[in-house]
């Protein structure tokens, strides 16, 4: 491509005190093929992650907009589009990582089918699990109440806005709704539909812009083929009460908008909504610190791009595993484990863990480069993994310990370096 030549998609990046992770996220869409143009959007922000945003200032294909003030999420993507050179806008928070390829698998359908006018991807979370939100229904006052009491009684099939428990899609199919916080539409739409509501100064944007796209007679389209990782509630020096008031004012916003019955619902949700947030302000309190900022560390090296050079580490049950995954990124590895506990893994370099639901959703595109799968455990796990890429090339390694090595392992806790196997010494010294 021409490196002078406007790309067709821009992607719009809404910054506020992201810290780092901008950074990652930049560096990210940067390595996009085709191009794209990158225009980040400044809402005030005081932290590290302004340094990041004015690297874009002067860079090919690339603007940056620095706000006064924290105008909000909609605000500022509104003034991002305005500026925006490409006929696609993609919206991507600045805690998402993609891959090179996936911005344009993203818009494809919008390129492919004029019907489609708006796309959503396959968000996960950092450890791998699906997020609520990257698929919904409409928002109802029967399907809200649903998603309230779902965290308090969370085995009842109760209806709900997430779609999130639902069977995974094999092909594209039209919902009500997909997460703002990686979508793409046509501008040509956007424009014509004014733009998202600025009433909405954080949450229910994405689901009042999804609306207004099928009420305007185009489709709103969720995408399990293409994926991004969102870490989520990132951003420094914000109260967890204050983003709760905002969501439940948009919450507000949004059935005095769209409901027929207005006086009813409002009320019903004011009810909960106050009801929630007197909870919510109640537990904050008794929290050393209600900031929702995440340290960038603790994802260090985390999702990075394996390049041929990745090891998936399966049946990790025991403290034998971190013998082997250490040894493996000592020796220039990149490995993913998967693992049921991924939040109380400890931090090594080069090592991401993984829960076995990014395994059986991730898209084949998607799905790292491993050279190499290890099974730590039975051989079942190895033939799911062989059906299901059978068209990929690794090789598969099954480094079986004996039960009387796992049991010294569990015993001997002072050990750094855990007795292994010969089979899986062998394997680690190549």
């Amino acid at each position: 491509m021409n490196p002078y030549t406007c790309p067709a998609v821009s992607a719009i990046v809404v910054n506020y005190n992201a810290g780092a992770f901008l950074g990652l996220c930049i560096e990210r869409i940067r390595k996009s093929t085709p191009a794209v143009e990158l225009i980040v959007v400044d809402n005030h922000s005081r932290d590290i992650s302004k340094i990041w945003a004015l690297g874009c200032n002067g860079r090919q294909n690339e603007k940056y907009i620095q706000n006064d003030r924290n105008l909000g999420f909609s605000a500022a993507v509104n003034i991002g589009a305005s500026v925006a050179s490409g006929d696609i806008l993609v919206v991507i928070n600045p805690d998402c990582l993609v891959w090179p390829h996936t911005i344009d698998r993203l818009c494809r359908l919008l390129k492919d089918q004029q019907e489609v006018g708006l796309v959503g991807g396959l968000v996960f979370g950092i450890h791998g699990r699906e997020q609520a939100g990257c698929r919904r229904h409409d928002v109802t006052l029967i399907r809200t109440i649903g998603k309230m009491l779902g965290k308090f009684f969370p085995l009842r099939n109760m209806p709900t806005i997430d779609m999130t428990n639902e069977p995974m899609p094999q092909d594209s199919i039209d919902v009500d709704a997909v997460s703002g916080s990686f979508f793409a539409i046509r501008k040509s739409l956007y424009n014509e539909l004014g733009g998202m509501d600025e009433d909405y100064f954080l949450h229910f944007e994405d689901l009042d812009l999804c609306r207004r796209v099928r009420e305007a007679g185009s489709k709103v389209v969720f995408n399990p083929g293409v994926s991004a990782v969102h870490v989520g509630a990132v951003s420094s020096g914000v109260n967890s009460v204050e983003i709760a008031r905002h969501k439940h004012h948009s919450l507000m916003t949004y059935f005095r908008k769209h409901s027929n019955r207005h006086s009813f619902v409002a009320y019903a949700i004011s009810l909960m909504s106050q009801s929630h947030l007197k909870v919510k302000s109640l537990a904050d309190l008794a929290k050393p610190e209600a900031s929702c900022g995440k340290d960038p560390g603790q994802f260090e090296g985390s999702w990075p791009e394996t390049n041929g050079n990745g090891v998936l580490v399966i049946g990790a049950q025991s403290r034998l595993v971190r013998s082997v995954v250490m040894r493996l990124a000592a020796r220039g590895y990149v490995v993913f484990v998967e693992t049921t506990d991924p939040q109380t893994a400890p931090r090594i370099p080069r090592v991401t863990w993984i829960t076995s639901e990014y395994t059986a959703k991730v898209p084949d595109r998607d799905w790292p480069e491993f050279s190499c799968i290890i099974c730590l455990g039975s051989a079942d796990r190895l033939t799911t993994y062989q059906q299901r890429f059978a068209h990929r090339a690794f090789s598969l390694q099954l480094l079986l310990e004996t039960r009387v090595e796992a049991k010294a392992v569990e015993q001997n806790s002072t050990d750094e370096k855990p007795p292994v196997s010969e089979t899986t010494a062998g394997w680690l010294e190549r």
